[in-house]
């Protein structure tokens, strides 16, 4: 069921338990454009939550691990705008809408361990620099409920283009950059084993947005 019209980095779930990221905000009228992530398994895995273990199965973000996922796991259709394949979750299976800022509202009020407090410590911080916690969301698998304290991230979601160009000018007041040498590796890596053109890593290096916070 949908509770709005879905946004990027919102999820869905369907029903089979299965867990869908959606891609862009614009959508046909029958189905949602959505890869799949997590679905659940019998095995011991980090991702846990209400008795049920979920397993990752996009592994990476790669376009041929996407095809492989279209072939196993979710259904993909041809899509005539973007005249591509397109891994997609139709309206009629969703079962659960989940939507960043409606999650952080909760963890934000009641943080149940390490990790969100660390996630309500750093949007406090960013609203005390001039960032508006009302455009905020997380995303990832805090917004599941299903993350690891241990492992996992935080995936901020910034909505609007002023929240988001706020967001970038103070978030190295809270937060550190990954080290450059790091990201240099991990683009020429990523580069390598895609077959790019490598004239083009300097125009990626510079959109690289990951922070380490606390940590």
């Amino acid at each position: 069921m949908l509770l709005r019209d879905p946004l990027d980095h919102d999820i869905l779930i369907d029903r089979e338990g299965k867990v869908y990221v959606v891609v862009g905000n614009t959508h046909p009228l029958n189905y949602i454009i959505a890869y799949i992530k997590y679905v659940p398994t019998y095995r011991r895995t980090p991702w846990f939550k209400d008795g049920i273990y979920y397993e990752r199965v996009l592994k990476v973000y790669d376009v041929r691990e996407l095809r492989r996922n279209c072939t196993e796991y979710q259904e993909c259709v041809y899509d005539p705008i973007l005249d591509a394949l397109t891994p997609i979750l139709r309206v009629k299976d969703i079962m659960q809408h989940l939507i960043p800022s409606t999650r952080l509202k909760v963890v934000l009020k009641e943080p149940k361990d390490e990790l969100e407090r660390k996630l309500t410590s750093l949007c406090l911080e960013l609203y005390s620099l001039g960032v508006s916690i009302d455009d905020l969301g997380v995303t990832g698998s805090i917004l599941v409920g299903m993350h690891n304290p241990k492992m996992s991230d935080i995936d901020l979601v910034v909505y609007g283009w002023l929240s988001a160009k706020k967001f970038m000018e103070v978030i190295r007041h809270v937060a550190e950059p990954l080290p450059r040498t790091y990201v240099k590796r991990v683009v020429k890596r990523e580069f390598s084993k895609r077959g790019l053109d490598p004239r083009l890593k300097d125009h990626v290096l510079p959109i690289c947005k990951r922070f380490m916070y606390k940590g």
